[in-house]
């Protein structure tokens, strides 16, 4: 059965008309946009959450996470992803997400770190996983080495 996120906007919206200090339910309008595809909004909602004093919750950083993966904005989901790991170790979705985040940055390293936190904690993605595989077999991310300066010179055919 597919769900429909985006009919649970308008609820989630009302519930933080009526209580806007709710760092659950704004966490839960945010999350709702970034399932709705309303990646900008998400944002919104969800750093007013995260930047609230006293906030110590791994959902709000997680969906924060999320909707800037889907962006394409790697650096920033990894900011708000490595936060929500850090709350909450056992979130093999967050660890998987910034495994992508890390090759789409080439960040060899942190790959492998969260890569194989996620293979630990059971996160189900085979493209993931075999490419995991490839790098601590000793590969590197095509990028990671900064090409050559070195001009080219042109080969002159001998005569």
């Amino acid at each position: 059965m597919k769900r429909n996120v985006a009919a649970a906007i308008p609820a989630f919206e009302q519930a933080v008309a009526l209580e806007p200090g709710s760092a659950l339910y704004r966490t839960g309008l945010g999350g709702a946009l970034v399932e709705a595809g309303q990646l900008e909004r998400a944002v919104q909602e969800l750093t007013k959450v995260t930047s609230t004093e006293g906030y110590k919750g791994s959902e709000a950083w997680f969906y924060l996470g999320t909707a800037h993966f889907n962006a394409k904005r790697y650096k920033e989901s990894t900011e708000a992803l490595e936060k929500s790991v850090a709350i909450k170790p056992d979130n093999a979705q967050a660890e998987g997400l910034l495994a992508w985040c890390y090759v789409a940055l080439k960040d060899t390293e942190n790959f492998k770190k969260h890569g194989a936190a996620a293979r630990k904690l059971g996160f189900n993605d085979a493209d993931l996983m075999a490419r995991l595989q490839k790098i601590e077999a000793g590969e590197t991310f095509k990028d990671d080495k900064p090409k050559s300066a070195k001009p080219r010179t042109k080969r002159v055919p001998a005569k």
